[in-house]
């Protein structure tokens, strides 16, 4: 499965999901807040990798992508 929002200014968010066993997943959250200039100069991305979730999990990252801006969920998970 495959979540993607787009924002301003060439800001987006996905979201992947491949299922593994019956109630559990893999999950790779991709956020890039700001393109920079060129793709590369001052760019603000994070790519957050969860090696096994399950479906609860991945509802509260389903919720979360529609609900927070995508600056809010770069700082959530720049860390």
């Amino acid at each position: 499965m495959f979540f993607s929002r787009k924002g301003e200014n060439g800001a987006q968010v996905s979201l992947q999901l491949v299922p593994i066993e019956v109630d559990n997943g893999f999950l790779e959250l991709s956020i890039i807040a700001k393109k920079g200039f060129l793709g590369i100069i001052g760019r603000k991305s994070v790519t957050k990798t969860v090696d096994e979730v399950t479906l609860a999990e991945v509802k509260t990252y389903v919720r979360q992508l529609f609900d927070y801006s995508i600056d809010d969920l770069y700082h959530k998970y720049n860390k």
